[in-house]
């Protein structure tokens, strides 16, 4: 190979040290400044590997400092890890420096309303709705979800917020039947527990928790305000049992509290007490073709298919032939035959040749 001449070998070194340093130089760059991450930040995004993602900011804000943006950029990947907790530090710390960011605000309020940090909640909504007035979006989700909470506690607030949000058709129905609940109930002391009712037919079972709860501390020795406050606990995931045993333990010959305590235990498995308690539900009201209704259930859920469908036929005949009772009780004559026709595929299938043939005769 021949030897690179003196000129070539300089000229390649001045080209050589330029392109040395300006490569250290990008591999060195610090961070986009304003803290926006550029192009990194949209790759840490969407990287699929949130905790790797997080370190390498981490790394970041140590060599600059934590800016809003990796701030905000921690919180979100936080949250896809599954950690909202961690994520909502990071995002409130962010909105120190930036109180007037309607993402994140709206980011902010929705995380409070999934972790039920219900008073952070109204803050951050409260703050939406003073900020956005002109986006219509934003500010009826937040004025709907004002009104969710606060239904209950403060009525007339809640159902100013409530009016507001029914422009969207997504709150509507929901804003309006909760809206008929105020206004017929404005003196009534059960108001909290009716409209914890309302949220419970919507299946919004953590603010009817909130009503529920509040119609309990009103009045410590109203046992079906426990009673349902262990129901939506029930709903959510929780442990409801302490409320139901203290309802119980309030009013005992309660026909509602031994219904709710019955569902309660249902919901945990424990289906021979679930039936108990609705035997017993049934003796206190046995006018109630609900109740009738549920003890049939309950008979289905040990297996009692003949005292199921007694109940539920008597659910049908005291209840004027109502549509839901009906239902049940075709489901469970559906599920009979179902029964017996696999009982009857295994009888024959359970047949066996054993004796012989008879013989013919000679």
């Amino acid at each position: 190979m021949k030897r690179l001449s003196r000129r070539t070998f300089v000229v390649l070194l001045a080209l050589l040290v330029p392109l040395t340093l300006l490569t250290f130089v990008w591999l060195s760059r610090p961070p986009d400044q304003n803290g926006s991450g550029g192009a990194l930040d949209s790759d840490l995004r969407e990287s699929g590997r949130p905790l790797q993602a997080l370190y390498r900011v981490e790394a970041q804000a140590a060599e600059i400092g934590w800016t809003p943006a990796h701030l905000i950029l921690a919180g979100d990947l936080w949250q896809e890890a599954g950690d909202l907790t961690r994520a909502v530090a990071y995002w409130e710390a962010a909105l120190q420096s930036q109180p007037n960011d309607i993402r994140l605000l709206h980011t902010l309020a929705n995380a409070y309303l999934e972790l039920q940090r219900w008073s952070r909640a109204v803050e951050a909504l409260t703050r939406l709705v003073m900020l956005t007035p002109a986006d219509a979006v934003v500010t009826e989700w937040a004025h709907f979800h004002l009104g969710l909470i606060q239904a209950a506690v403060d009525p007339v607030a809640a159902h100013d917020h409530l009016a507001r949000a029914a422009d969207q058709p997504a709150y509507a129905t929901d804003a309006a039947a909760l809206t008929r609940v105020l206004r017929a109930s404005t003196d009534d002391p059960l108001l909290a527990l009716r409209v914890g009712l309302a949220l419970a037919d919507q299946a919004r079972w953590a603010y009817a928790e909130i009503a529920f709860r509040h119609a309990a501390n009103q009045d410590s020795g109203y046992p079906e305000a426990l009673a349902y406050t262990g129901l939506a606990r029930d709903r959510q995931g929780k442990d409801g049992a302490a409320w139901i045993a203290q309802a119980v333990s309030v009013d005992p010959q309660n026909p509602q509290v031994r219904y709710l305590q019955g569902l309660h235990l249902r919901h945990s498995g424990d289906y021979a007490a679930s039936l108990d308690a609705l035997i017993l539900a049934t003796a206190l009201a046995p006018e109630n073709p609900a109740l009738y209704a549920e003890l049939g259930l309950a008979y289905q859920q040990v297996g009692d298919l003949l005292a199921a469908e007694h109940w539920l036929e008597t659910a049908v005949a005291l209840s004027n032939d109502d549509p839901r009772f009906i239902e049940l009780l075709a489901a469970l004559r559906a599920e009979e035959a179902q029964l017996l026709a696999a009982f009857d595929l295994e009888a024959l299938a359970d047949v066996s040749p054993t004796a012989a043939p008879p013989q013919a005769d000679d």
